[in-house]
């Protein structure tokens, strides 16, 4: 008899024990997958702290911090500068590359602050002027010409961030971006032969 009480006391204990294992799971189950509950749904979508975020940064190198705010840097001014350049530019050439200028750059410093912001980086291009360039008959082969320079020199940037940077999606976002840089350097030495 006493055995007997025993086993079923073991079996009662053992039942307990996973009933109560059941129901943790289950309220660890709602919090992972919010019920319509608002209550849970509020605690389980909760944005990460800034603290989070810098701790985030703090694991990019330096180098790739580096790449990314310099490119932005100079995207953005890229950005500003063609603004300008579909303004004041005397050809149609320049005026569209100008205008190409704007629409790729934006969109690559979207993508980039993007990848920044995933990243816990924060970068912003708002405060970026465009570079003061005189108007009249010589503001094509200014433009251009600096265009050439910015471009060389992102360029060389881009390569050395895909083959040496160390967040591999950065690394993959600048190897990504290299054929636009290449192609942009292509069309603005096109038209810088044009220009007198």
């Amino acid at each position: 008899m006493k055995s007997k009480f025993l086993f079923i006391s073991r079996i009662a204990v053992a039942a307990v024990t996973a009933s109560s294992l059941c129901a943790i799971a289950a309220i660890c189950a709602q919090e992972a997958y919010p019920p319509d509950n608002p209550h849970f749904r509020k605690s389980a979508t909760a944005t990460p702290s800034p603290g989070a975020a810098k701790a985030k940064a703090t694991n990019l190198s330096a180098k790739d911090k580096n790449f990314l705010v310099d490119a932005a840097s100079s995207g953005g001014w890229e950005v500003e500068t063609g603004k300008l350049a579909e303004r004041k530019a005397q050809g149609e050439a320049t005026k569209n590359l100008g205008a190409r200028m704007v629409a790729d750059h934006s969109k690559a410093i979207k993508e980039m602050v993007d990848l920044a912001k995933k990243k816990g980086l924060a970068i912003s291009t708002e405060n970026i002027k465009a570079q003061q360039l005189s108007g009249g008959p010589n503001f094509d082969k200014q433009y251009l010409t600096l265009m050439e320079q910015d471009h060389q020199q992102s360029i060389k940037a881009f390569e050395k961030e895909a083959a040496s940077g160390d967040d591999p999606e950065i690394k993959a976002w600048a190897a990504k971006t290299l054929p636009t840089l290449k192609q942009h350097l292509s069309s603005v030495a096109d038209a810088l032969s044009k220009v007198k």
